[in-house]
């Protein structure tokens, strides 16, 4: 059985008008949403069942869940425009080299989850995708800056600079095309 490829969530941040969201806790809803089906039923579709076509995508809501801290910088700025109906970029880094999602949102709902003694006091953002699709990068970073060996131990990549032995001077990078 092989091993399971999960990854753990420590690590996400994420940034509204590229200003930090505070002490995340939780994530919800990043994707590219949901695809509204449009019905195409017509006098001869078959057995009487409904048809479906593909209609409209409709971009994600986002919920984040965070420590509340109204005094923090970014959730000051969550309740500035909660009030002022700003659309602004969302930006949520996946940990380690997963991507990262890149959306304009609008912020749909900043209150306290409620607050309670001898509990933590927790907020919930929400954010609805407002123009565009969300675009996710991916950033391949396991074979950027070396050559890959087949089994015979001879060099190969798409990058014909890879077939020699990588040398930095300073801060810039050239390639000795001799074979080792």
């Amino acid at each position: 059985m092989a091993a399971s490829a999960a990854k753990p969530g420590y690590g996400l941040t994420a940034t509204w008008g590229g200003t930090a969201t505070e002490e995340i806790i939780s994530i919800n809803g990043v994707g590219v949403g949901q695809m509204e089906p449009a019905e195409a039923t017509f006098m001869g579709s078959d057995d009487r069942y409904k048809e479906f076509i593909f209609g409209l995508l409709n971009g994600p809501e986002i919920t984040i869940q965070m420590n509340y801290r109204p005094k923090a910088t970014g959730q000051q700025l969550l309740t500035t425009d909660a009030q002022a109906g700003t659309a602004k970029s969302l930006v949520v880094t996946l940990p380690g080299s997963l991507g990262v999602w890149t959306q304009t949102c609008l912020l749909t709902s900043w209150a306290s989850d409620g607050i309670t003694p001898g509990e933590r006091m927790t907020g919930t953002a929400t954010f609805k995708n407002s123009t565009g699709k969300p675009v996710h990068t991916i950033q391949h970073v396991d074979c950027v800056d070396r050559p890959h060996r087949d089994k015979h131990g001879k060099r190969y990549g798409p990058h014909p600079e890879w077939y020699g032995t990588r040398t930095e001077e300073s801060s810039q990078v050239s390639y000795d095309n001799t074979t080792p």
